[in-house]
């Protein structure tokens, strides 16, 4: 952009009042790229406050109920004030390999492969490789799940099984599901894959219902909330069309993500910027419930707020937050997207 633009270039980042190390990196590097190409650099810097106040804005911009990610609303805050349309980075994950189902899909299939020779702890130092970036213990509790089957694996990656479903949903809720399955639609969303290599038949399949369904669809929404258009040059057809021949191997190598992709751009980065790790564009939205959002989480999700409704299962509820906030982190994800469909429930049906 750079090279063909006359005035400078504008670059938007966003960033956090908290002390989140994670996060400061983001304002740091982004700074970094902006003083190597000397953009007109603007950051949006929040707070937990901030969420808690438009996090009903955050729904309505979907119209239904949503908890991924929500960063695009914020910062287009910001963007509106200076431009209309912006560019984005969408699509890198999804081309070239680096969600937590991606650095799965390889390790997974060698891990399966190799079954017999685990079991008998006779791996090569070479084979044990093969397994990076997952923790070999990791990949025995995911093969232990689903026996290596690549649509029970991911299907096990997902925030609640069925079973979790349907304990959290009451007897009316359930009486209108038709028998739906989620693992039957995973399933279904494996049908027809042309990839044969383990980790392009993730990428394949999360192209075709991830990325549209979540991904550009949220980027979207949140963005023309502000009345800012995204534009998003890794899906241009031809460079989707040739990422999709690149085999597996090259695009996540030795447990390093979109590692073909790093290489192709080192030249036009300032150093460290491809090393660093990966860390999505996401409010630390699971740093602030742990103390700041904790009055806000349990009055959200309360049995008077629920018995509104009488759609979810008290009880069960209950013991997801105490869970999370008696010690049980990895509760993080499912307190918030209750805590969303109460959102969206309270601004559209009470």
């Amino acid at each position: 952009m750079t090279r063909f633009s006359d005035k400078p270039i504008k670059t938007f980042s966003l960033g956090y009042e908290d002390e989140l190390k994670n996060k400061e990196a983001d304002l740091y590097y982004a700074r970094k790229v902006s003083e190597a190409y000397r953009t007109e650099h603007y950051e949006y810097i929040m707070s937990h406050k901030e969420l808690i106040s438009d996090i009903d804005h955050v729904i309505g911009a979907f119209d239904q109920p949503f908890s991924g990610t929500i960063s695009t609303f914020f910062l287009s805050k910001l963007i509106k004030q200076h431009v209309k349309v912006a560019l984005s980075g969408d699509g890198a994950d999804e081309l070239f390999g680096s969600y937590l189902s991606h650095r799965v899909a390889r390790p997974m299939h060698h891990y399966s492969r190799l079954y017999d020779k685990v079991k008998n702890n006779s791996l090569t130092h070479e084979e044990k490789e093969l397994f990076a970036p997952c923790d070999i213990k990791f990949l025995q509790d995911l093969y232990e799940k689903s026996d290596g089957d690549e649509a029970k694996w991911r299907y096990s990656l997902y925030l609640f099984t069925d079973a979790e479903k349907s304990s959290l949903m009451s007897d009316l809720f359930k009486s209108h599901l038709n028998m739906t399955i989620s693992f039957n639609l995973v399933k279904n969303n494996f049908k027809g894959l042309t990839a044969q290599n383990a980790l392009n038949r993730i990428l394949e399949m999360e192209w075709n219902t991830q990325l549209p369904d979540q991904v550009l669809a949220f980027v979207d929404f949140l963005s023309m909330a502000h009345s800012v258009e995204i534009r998003s040059p890794f899906l241009d057809y031809r460079l989707v069309e040739f990422a999709a021949t690149i085999p597996g191997g090259m695009k996540i190598k030795n447990g390093n993500v979109k590692d073909i992709l790093k290489k192709s751009v080192e030249g036009l980065l300032p150093d460290g910027i491809t090393k660093r790790p990966k860390e999505g564009f996401v409010l630390p939205v699971f740093d602030w419930m742990v103390e700041k959002m904790k009055d806000y989480s349990k009055d959200m999700l309360s049995d008077r707020r629920l018995n509104k409704h009488g759609l979810l299962n008290t009880n069960a509820v209950e013991n997801i937050i105490e869970g999370y906030y008696s010690g049980n982190r990895n509760n993080a994800g499912k307190v918030w997207n209750l805590m969303m469909f109460q959102v969206w429930w309270e601004r559209y049906f009470e």
